[in-house]
């Protein structure tokens, strides 16, 4: 069990609510609410980098917790937790960029080993091309293309660091499991 990336067993958030009286029906439907609020802050987070008014970034919060999505996929707990740091990660990438600061990348990570370990694998796999695609494009999109290789490798190399540091006994007992494995 603990080399099945859908299994979640080094996923911290659900070793929290396992620590309150072990693992069953209650603790994934408190599991279940919990990534339903924290998708809709990442959310309004997201939103309030793009527009500026509050109402509408709380309207748009609310819309994508309880959109079709989330709501129909609410059995499958690691769709529901991709659901809920897909916003995380993307606010923080686009931090990282903006600011050029460690702060916003090393967030970066942490939100990418909490989708890594918490999500269906297929959304970390998407995240992976949507990262590379902004790299693309703010490489692309940028007049000094030395300097905005240069921030696209700082953002990918300290985020990649913490994500791999975070992510470390996660990847090893995938690691440790592949003999078993064609």
């Amino acid at each position: 069990m603990h080399s099945n990336p859908q299994g979640a067993v080094w996923y911290p958030i659900a070793r929290f609510f396992g620590m309150f009286g072990g693992y069953g029906i209650y603790q994934i439907n408190l599991e279940l609410v919990f990534h339903i609020v924290v998708g809709g802050i990442g959310t309004y987070f997201l939103l309030s980098k793009h527009i500026n008014n509050k109402k509408v970034q709380a309207i748009g919060a609310l819309v994508y917790s309880l959109s079709g999505f989330v709501s129909s996929t609410s059995h499958m707990i690691g769709f529901t937790a991709g659901a809920a740091w897909l916003p995380w990660c993307l606010f923080f990438l686009v931090q990282a960029y903006e600011k050029r600061k460690l702060l916003p990348a090393t967030l970066l990570g942490l939100f990418t080993y909490l989708n890594l370990t918490g999500a269906y694998p297929a959304f970390s796999i998407v995240l992976a091309y949507i990262y590379i695609g902004y790299a693309i494009f703010y490489i692309l999109s940028q007049e000094n293309k030395k300097q905005a290789i240069l921030t696209s490798l700082r953002v990918g190399i300290m985020s990649g660091i913490t994500t791999l540091l975070l992510a470390a006994p996660f990847l090893y007992s995938i690691y440790d499991s592949l003999e078993y494995f064609n």
